[in-house]
């Protein structure tokens, strides 16, 4: 559960030890995380079609292509990350300034944003390593590393933004620079526990070869539909917190609070998803396509309570869940009716995360790309109009996540019944 979204529990533990700031600085730090979450998550959907083709080359019993696919996704990510700097260093400053309302705001966000950026390429090697051990049903090294990460996160948080045991005081940039470091250090982790497991040997995961650009044709062929799938799904969300950005410095700071809390509760979803998606491709690479639809109506059994008690949890335990976040009472107050709302939200995505990776374990990632499309338009335009043209409380707005879940789940069933369980 903590593979794919380490980043995000990070992302609470820095927003809670960033509440006690202004709103301003809040809101700010709370654009930048998200800001860098978009950056890193195009990159995650060419880690997540790399899962796919690890997962089929080990079904296929050719475990010996495994690192052949590795090295030449190491290198387009690296490319990704390079042209990510020069977008943040060379236009990101300019760029916010004319987006964001509010220049104290603007301020913040370029702090986290500028600082953690330099530090991506230990995220996205992170993400390709936490692939390759979900492949190999190693999942315990991601456990391993992240208790590393957050460990480091926590203790480097309580250092830097309030300036503890004689370090400087830096506020929104040393949450940044805590992450940053942890972020190494959980990558050094899951570099030196594939020695463990022998990965250089039998799955030649560092063997010296020379750039194959029909692999990463290969790879970009899978990925491209994920990575359009990612950015449309995270424009979203930048259109969401633009959007109440411009509602005011106290909806920006309660909604950046909000937002890693959300995504904690998510999480058993997204990584009940993230198997979904590896255990079918798997399934499929063994000629075994008769039973990937039982294996969903199992993984329904399990996601269908789950959502339910997640959700009971968040509503009637939110002022608990709250407190144990921030001391500070205005900002709790205000949150708790929204975080009500967002819980109650969960159960629906409980059974769409399931229909929409059963879509993506078949390789048919044109089909993700398009369900994702119609999904973003139901969820955009209830958006825009919640808050530019009804003026509605932050509650209401939060409250499109249920739109963006029912359609999510309905067009992936919907979708999923028209794909053939082939191999790609």
């Amino acid at each position: 559960m903590l593979a794919s979204l380490i980043e995000h529990v990070i992302g609470l533990v820095d927003t809670s030890l960033l509440s006690g700031l202004s709103d301003e600085e809040l809101g700010g730090a709370g654009l930048g995380i998200h800001t860098y979450f978009f950056l890193f998550m195009i990159s995650f959907g060419l880690t997540a079609a790399l899962q796919i083709i690890f997962s089929r080359r080990i079904g296929e019993k050719h475990e010996d292509l495994v690192g052949k696919s590795f090295i030449n996704g190491a290198i387009l990510l690296f490319f990704y990350y390079l042209i990510s700097i020069v977008f943040v260093y060379g236009f990101g400053q300019d760029v916010l300034s004319g987006v964001i309302s509010n220049p104290a705001v603007s301020d913040s966000m370029y702090d986290y944003l500028s600082t953690r950026g330099l530090g991506m390429i230990f995220t996205c090697i992170s993400a390709l390593y936490g692939s390759f051990y979900i492949s190999i049903n190693k999942s315990y090294a991601i456990t391993i590393s992240s208790v590393l990460v957050l460990s480091t996160n926590w203790i480097l948080d309580i250092a830097l933004i309030n300036g503890k045991w004689g370090f400087p005081e830096m506020r929104v940039a040393g949450a940044a620079l805590a992450s940053m470091i942890a972020s190494l250090i959980g990558m050094i982790t899951l570099f030196l526990l594939s020695f463990k497991f022998k990965a250089q040997k039998k799955y030649q995961l560092y063997k010296l070869r020379s750039i194959s650009w029909k692999e990463q044709f290969d790879i970009l062929k899978i990925a491209y539909p994920l990575i359009f799938q990612m950015f449309i799904s995270f424009f979203g969300w930048t259109f969401f917190f633009f959007m109440v950005e411009k509602m005011g410095a106290v909806p920006l700071s309660i909604s950046s609070f909000l937002r890693p809390i959300y995504i904690l509760f998510l999480l058993p979803f997204v990584s009940f998803g993230s198997t979904t998606g590896s255990m079918i491709s798997n399934l499929i690479g063994q000629n075994r396509q008769t039973e990937v639809k039982p294996f969903i109506k199992k993984m329904l059994q399990t996601t269908i309570p789950s959502g339910l008690i997640i959700s009971l949890v968040g509503v009637v335990f939110a002022g608990n869940i709250l407190n144990g976040l921030s001391d500070n009472q205005e900002l709790i107050s205000n949150s708790k009716s929204s975080l009500i709302v967002i819980s109650s939200s969960i159960f629906l995505y409980s059974i769409g995360s399931v229909y929409f990776n059963a879509i993506t374990g078949t390789g048919n990632t044109k089909r993700t790309l398009l369900v994702e499309i119609i999904t973003m338009t139901a969820y955009l335009i209830p958006v825009y109009l919640f808050v530019s043209v009804f003026h509605l409380s932050i509650e209401w707005v939060w409250a499109t996540e249920h739109i963006y879940f029912l359609a999510m789940g309905v067009t992936s069933y919907l979708f999923f019944k028209g794909t053939k369980l082939v191999r790609v």
